[in-house]
């Protein structure tokens, strides 16, 4: 297998699997899904009880080679109608993690019904073409899903370190931090000081690496690692 179908299979398995991270968390809330529009919720005997609206959501996955990975996020709620129940305006925000399989493991949500600042949402100075120019293996990897009306956007970010980009980095950071504190995960902690971070390895460097990840993780072949690492491979 060549290099071209091994990155395509990871992206693949890496599609599979956040399409199970993003079930497990709208099964948590209890919605059919977090994308934008009207969601339809139903009991256990599968009758509509009721009818929400969302406006829009975003997530991010923030991990570190080797520690921690936790995914945060916000879904906005516009105020709506069902039938005698009036559902009012709501910003949720949260953070949780998940296990190999993509189900929940810890999970933290606090809720707003006024005040909806949304600083990451609102943050849209991105410079799409220069977030980190240069090589970089380890730091910070993200994940960022956002969804909005008539919009599914997925970018994936390795260490970035331009100008806009670090600002953007700088609103994850603090509500990942305060997230943290809310919701008592402070073992997550050990993430966000690599955060701006800026570690450049030559490619011989990450030869050795990957070589001493598929040690540790016991992977047995060639195929597996690159499914794992195939972010880093070249």
């Amino acid at each position: 297998m060549n290099r071209a179908n091994q990155m395509n299979e990871y992206e693949l398995e890496e599609l599979k699997y956040q399409q199970k991270i993003i079930s497990s968390l709208s099964n948590k809330l209890g919605i059919l899904d977090i994308t934008a529009g009207k969601k339809v919720i139903r009991n256990n005997k599968n009758f509509r009880t009721n009818e929400k609206d969302i406006e829009y959501s975003w997530l991010v996955n923030i991990t570190h080679s080797l520690i921690e990975s936790c995914w945060i996020f916000s879904i906005k709620f516009k105020e709506s109608n069902f039938r005698d129940i009036k559902n009012s305006e709501e910003l949720i925000q949260g953070i949780f993690t998940v296990n190999k399989d993509g189900a929940m493991n810890e999970f933290y949500l606090e809720s707003r019904s006024e005040d909806f600042q949304d600083r990451v949402k609102n943050f849209t100075e991105y410079d799409m073409f220069e977030a980190n120019p240069g090589f970089a293996l380890d730091g910070v990897r993200y994940k960022y899903l956002i969804f909005a009306p008539n919009t599914q956007i997925k970018i994936s970010l390795n260490n970035p370190n331009s100008e806009k980009w670090k600002q953007w980095e700088h609103e994850i950071k603090n509500m990942g931090l305060y997230l943290i504190e809310k919701s008592k995960l402070t073992y997550l902690k050990s993430i966000f000081p690599y955060i701006g971070k800026n570690l450049k390895f030559p490619h011989k460097t990450v030869a050795t690496f990957i070589l001493n990840i598929s040690k540790h993780l016991k992977l047995s072949d060639e195929k597996n690692l690159k499914i794992h690492f195939g972010y880093l491979w070249y």
